[in-house]
């Protein structure tokens, strides 16, 4: 196990900023996540810490040392692919032994851990065989275990599963947090997919454009978002986000008038936004349809099922709100339907800054 910080860390690709000031780390053991959407920069700071990618400035730390200037070759760290990087005039056990063969581990000591690695994988049977011979799901346990078979400090994971079919993600993730389990070592794994992040991560970096959003475990990013854009990128669907006045300190109007009076609790934390214009932010199951109170009428427009229940999306003025609901088949597009709001589990969000303003009042204090 490793324990891996960044500190202040900047990559600029000619005049281009790409990473602006980074800065984490990973305890012994953990499963750190980097997610964001695409070109965010996530792969640059994996890129970084393996040492592909020379940083411009800040400094990498592993277990202690720093590890700026050292050779990818000698930072005792494996990196996983996402077109998993086998070679294919090779065998299965060709492939894992390969890195062995390059540090100098004799016939015996390769064997062993070969052996001990198929096993942990279920590739015993599958040895002999070439990568064209074998699935998506094998090819990627055999990309997984040539990391696995140098028994690094640390694991780095860059979007491994993103060439699988759906069911197979499903279960290389099962797969994934076992061996985590059994092997103990620490994981950087870097995602776009924020279903897999919360899924897999004991906490998890948001990205947005080089810049870290936050860093937490994932309930606290679900139910605690720091900003609109985590909002927006964590849970689905997306948290509704519905801008309105504050009319006062407890009432907060939106859409076609539609009018929300606040629990008390809040009083304190919006008083200073009386008479502006704020977003609210509410889960979708946190919004029901013919609840008992502060029931107020939108449209229905549109049905998804997504199995045993659907998301129903209504017209709130010129914005959007949606809910879960499991019993949906009476509905349909075009019809009106009271919903209600369980308030106390609402967020609001300035608008000028897009911060959190429960967060912004704690982090002031």
């Amino acid at each position: 196990m490793a324990k891996l910080q960044l500190s202040k860390v900047n990559k600029h690709f000619d005049k281009n900023q790409v990473l602006k000031e980074i800065s984490f780390e990973v305890e012994e053991g953990e499963f750190f996540v980097l997610v964001g959407p695409s070109g965010c920069g996530k792969s640059t700071i994996l890129r970084m810490i393996a040492g592909l990618e020379e940083v411009s400035t800040g400094e990498i730390y592993l277990d202690g040392v720093l590890i700026n200037h050292f050779p990818s070759k000698q930072r005792d760290v494996a990196m996983v692919f996402q077109n998993y990087a086998l070679y294919p005039h090779f065998t299965v056990f060709e492939n894992l032994a390969f890195p062995l063969k390059l540090r100098g581990y004799s016939k015996e000591e390769i064997r062993l851990r070969v052996c001990e690695t198929a096993d942990i994988l279920g590739l015993g049977g599958l040895l002999q065989r070439k990568p064209k011979a074998l699935s998506g799901g094998e090819r990627q346990r055999v990309a997984l275990g040539r990391a696995i078979v140098r028994k690094p400090k640390l694991f780095l994971f860059d979007e491994p599963l993103s060439n699988l079919d759906a069911l197979l993600r499903v279960q290389m993730r099962g797969e994934l947090l076992k061996l985590h389990k059994s092997l103990k070592t620490s994981v950087v794994y870097v995602t776009h997919d924020q279903l897999e992040a919360m899924t897999l991560g004991d906490r998890c970096l948001v990205l947005k454009e080089g810049t870290i959003q936050q860093i937490g475990a994932p309930f606290e990013l679900y139910s605690s978002p720091s900003n609109i854009f985590v909002a927006s990128f964590i849970g689905t669907p997306s948290m509704n986000l519905l801008k309105g006045i504050l009319i006062s300190s407890l009432e907060f109007t939106f859409g076609d008038r539609s009018r929300l009076s606040l629990p008390g609790k809040f009083e304190e934390d919006l008083k200073a936004y009386a008479g502006r214009e704020i977003c609210l932010g509410i889960r979708p199951e946190d919004v029901r349809i013919a609840g008992k109170s502060q029931n107020l009428k939108f449209e229905l427009e549109q049905i998804e099922p997504v199995g045993a229940e659907a998301f129903l999306y209504f017209k709130a003025g010129d914005q959007k709100l949606v809910t879960r609901e499991r019993f949906y088949e009476n509905l349909h597009p075009g019809i009106f339907s009271e919903l209600s709001f369980n308030l106390d589990k609402a967020l609001f969000f300035d608008l000028k800054t897009g911060e959190n303003i429960f967060k912004l009042r704690i982090d002031n204090r």
